[in-house]
């Protein structure tokens, strides 16, 4: 019993370990890159163009192995935390309060959520440059018509929500996991700075996915 806690314990560990580093230094460094659209196309395809002059096997061995497969692995193990709780809002609330349930369940929500919208943008996004190089001299001008879509522009807005509230909420969760914020004091703290982050990460979101519509 107690080797099969300890399991799952350095389980979770890693788990949030996946989704902060690399996947969250990854979605942090992509708005910012989605961000540079605000100073206008040209600015914009500069920095996809930066971005792209590392050799492509090198550039496709570090989205595959930095960046899929350990979002990949934190989405499994995110599926079988989910799977494993039980009557997490009604049987937690006593001991925990409604809130941080409320917060453990959108946790799972926008974690399923995030994969899906990350991994079509990627798939997409991807596929294009891949199969079509050219595109890369005006990637701005295939987002521009991809978000002409309301249904596509939608698909992004709940896609970045989901992926910031992820990383934000995360963060949060990193501390209680690690033990860093075990008192009830600290983990006030937590929460407000979670909310901090998630609206600077979701206030570049929005901007950077504003002036991609805009072209």
């Amino acid at each position: 019993m107690a080797d099969s806690l300890n399991k799952h314990f350095l389980l979770r560990k890693f788990h949030s370990l996946f989704g902060l580093l690399p996947v969250g230094v990854f979605l942090m460094f992509h708005l910012t890159i989605n961000f540079s659209a605000t100073g206008g196309a040209k600015s914009y395809n500069t920095m996809v163009a930066s971005l792209h002059k590392m050799p492509e096997f090198l550039l496709l061995s570090l989205e595959i192995f930095v960046i899929m497969l350990p979002l990949l692995l934190h989405a499994i193990y995110g599926l079988v935390i989910w799977w494993q709780s039980q009557n997490v809002i009604v049987g937690n609330a006593p001991k925990y309060g409604w809130a941080k349930n409320w917060l453990y369940v959108l946790q799972r929500i926008t974690g399923g959520l995030a994969f899906v919208f990350i991994a079509v943008h990627l798939a997409t996004t991807r596929y294009i440059t891949l199969t079509d190089p050219e595109r890369l001299h005006n990637l701005a001008a295939f987002m521009a018509a991809r978000l002409a879509d309301p249904g596509m522009f939608w698909f992004y807005v709940i896609g970045l929500a989901a992926s910031c509230f992820h990383l934000a909420n995360g963060l949060r969760l990193i501390g209680i996991t690690w033990g860093l914020t075990i008192g009830a004091r600290s983990q006030r703290f937590a929460i407000a700075f979670s909310t901090l982050v998630f609206i600077v990460l979701m206030g570049i979101g929005m901007q950077g996915l504003l002036a991609l519509a805009s072209f």
